[in-house]
C-alpha cells in the first residue's frame, strides 16, 4: 500500500536495525489512523492477492499485445510479479523522456527510466499495471503510435536537453551525455 506508505521489509536481524535506523534518521513520516484501518482492512481480505494477481496479469498481457504490436517498442524483462513492468523505446530512435512528454500530453502518465537506475535510462518507460478500469489501458492503446511518431519529429529533444543541463548533478551530467548520444545519432539515421 506505497501510496498510504503501508508495507514491510524482511531480512536478517542486523540489516533490519540498519533500516530501521535509517528511516528513523531520515524520515517524520508516522502512518495516521486512516492508513492503518486500511492496511487491516487489505490483511483480511484473503481473496485480495487472488484477484489482484488475475488483475494485473490480464492488464500485462493486453499492454504486452499493445507494445508487441507498435513498431520499435519492446518488453526487455517480462515482470514476474509487482504492479508495473518497463517497456524499451530504443528501436523508435527517440528517448524514454520524449515519449514520456508525449504521453503526459495525452494525459497518459508514465516514468522515464531516468529514475530507475542506469540501465536503460534513456531507454525504458515504467508503466502501472494494476488499475482495475481499463479505460486507461484502451487509452494507452489508442494513444501510443501517434505518441511515438510526434516524439520521433524531435519537438521535445532541446528542451529536455535544456532541462538536464540545468541540473547540474552528477546524474543529470550522465543522462545528459547519455541523451547527447542519442542526439548524434539521430543526425546519422
Amino acid at each position: 500500500m506505497a501510496a498510504v506508505r503501508i508495507g514491510f521489509l524482511a531480512g536478517s536481524s542486523d540489516i533490519m536495525r540498519a533500516c530501521l535506523t535509517a528511516k528513523v534518521s531520515m524520515t517524520r513520516l508516522n502512518t495516521n489512523l486512516i492508513a492503518q484501518y486500511g492496511a487491516l482492512a487489505a490483511l483480511k481480505d484473503t481473496d485480495y492477492i487472488k484477484k489482484t494477481e488475475k488483475l494485473i496479469r490480464e492488464n500485462y498481457q493486453y499492454i504486452k499485445e499493445v507494445i508487441q504490436s507498435t513498431d520499435g517498442l519492446s518488453i526487455p524483462v517480462e515482470p514476474k510479479y509487482g504492479f508495473s513492468m518497463v517497456f524499451d523505446v530504443g528501436g523508435t530512435g527517440i528517448t524514454a523522456q520524449e515519449l514520456t512528454i508525449s504521453l503526459f500530453k495525452r494525459r497518459i502518465a508514465v516514468y522515464p527510466g531516468d529514475g530507475l537506475g542506469d540501465e536503460g535510462a534513456t531507454n525504458y518507460i515504467r508503466l502501472n499495471i494494476s488499475r482495475s478500469d481499463k479505460w486507461a489501458f484502451e487509452k494507452f492503446k489508442s494513444s501510443i503510435s501517434e505518441a511515438v511518431k510526434e516524439a520521433q519529429s524531435g519537438l521535445y529533444r532541446e528542451d529536455i536537453i535544456r532541462f538536464f543541463e540545468q541540473r547540474n548533478n552528477e546524474r543529470a551530467r550522465w543522462i545528459l551525455q547519455e541523451l547527447k548520444k542519442k542526439k548524434q545519432d539521430y543526425r546519422v539515421a
